[in-house]
């Protein structure tokens, strides 16, 4: 692409570059918009990074009106706020968010599940168990960023074993958040080697065509992922404190 990526601030207050990857030629203010809310959604600019306008448009060789509307959209999406010191910083995760939408999802996970024990093709069962396979590698290996697309890779194909194409459509509105809170969820060796056990446990009971198993087994990983989220979202309001 023409420009850097967005930047990040450095313990002194001045912007670094966050190298990303390239994005096919568009409209510059879709590919600013694209570049940094992947850059958020990736956890490389993580919470309370600064965005400075005209940095931005400089580290991506546009005027600065593209680089406006991007953050404009990016507030909108609840992916930056305007802060009264700072100015335009990347918005960080309360844990009242986090309950929220793990509440939500522990329910449309659980539905998803239910569904797919009674639809499930042995083709998707084998790719589910393979995603699992490269999951364990990726713990083996520390690799997180591989983790985050691999989960989600997996509950995007539970969606779809399910059938139910406005329960693909409510989960997918919760996008952009499950990504967000994947990259920092991914952080603990124990919790990933925890998420592997209750995917594992999703699997068997699809395997057994067991709805009421694979519904409960679904619940159970989104209560764990709430819970784990919700603590360490503290323990980091405390370390900041």
């Amino acid at each position: 692409m023409g420009g850097r990526g967005p930047s990040r601030s450095d313990p002194g207050g001045q912007p670094e570059a966050v190298p990303l990857a390239p994005v096919a030629e568009l409209p510059s203010g879709e590919r600013v918009y694209r570049a940094i809310k992947e850059a958020i959604l990736s956890g490389e600019l993580p919470a309370n990074s600064r965005l400075v306008e005209l940095a931005l448009a400089n580290q991506f060789g546009v005027s600065r009106t593209p680089v406006r509307e991007a953050l404009k959209r990016l507030i909108a999406e609840h992916l930056a706020i305007l802060d009264p010191v700072r100015g335009m910083v990347v918005r960080g995760i309360d844990t009242q968010e986090i309950d929220d939408a793990y509440t939500l999802r522990e329910v449309l996970d659980g539905l998803a599940a239910r569904l797919a024990a009674q639809r499930i093709s042995p083709e998707d069962l084998a790719r589910l168990r393979t995603i699992m396979e490269l999951m364990a590698e990726a713990v083996e290996r520390g690799r997180e960023d591989t983790l985050v697309e691999l989960n989600l890779r997996f509950h995007e194909l539970l969606l779809d074993a399910s059938g139910n194409e406005r329960l693909r459509q409510l989960s997918r509105s919760l996008s952009d958040l499950v990504r967000l809170y994947s990259a920092k969820a991914f952080r603990s060796q124990e919790r990933d080697r925890d998420v592997l056990a209750e995917h594992a446990a999703i699997v068997d009971a699809l395997q057994r065509r067991d709805p009421d198993g694979a519904e409960h087994a679904a619940r159970l990983h989104m209560v764990e992922a709430r819970t784990f989220l919700a603590r360490a979202s503290i323990t980091a309001d405390l370390q900041r404190h």
